[in-house]
């Protein structure tokens, strides 16, 4: 794991919000788009969170990863079909 990912995981952390069972957070501005699905994996094992959306700034574009356990949460059905969510 690189320091750049770390270093996002680390703002996905200070930045979260959780309203409900539902996370949302964000890692600033990134070079490594990677980082957001581990981001997501990582505060989607917070106790009393069901489903965790980190978002973040790469290049000109604002990518978003989502990681859900509840199965009533079709995480798939939320992207566009271009990029994996």
């Amino acid at each position: 794991m690189s320091g750049a990912t770390i270093d996002a995981i680390s703002e996905a952390i200070d930045h979260r919000v959780v309203c409900g069972s539902v996370l949302v957070s964000h890692v600033g501005r990134t070079s490594k788009r990677d980082s957001l699905p581990q981001a997501a994996d990582y505060l989607a094992t917070l106790k009393g969170v069901d489903t965790a959306i980190v978002f973040g700034i790469v290049d000109d574009a604002i990518p978003l990863s989502a990681r859900s356990t509840d199965a009533r949460v079709h995480i798939g059905d939320l992207g566009d079909g271009d990029d994996a969510v």
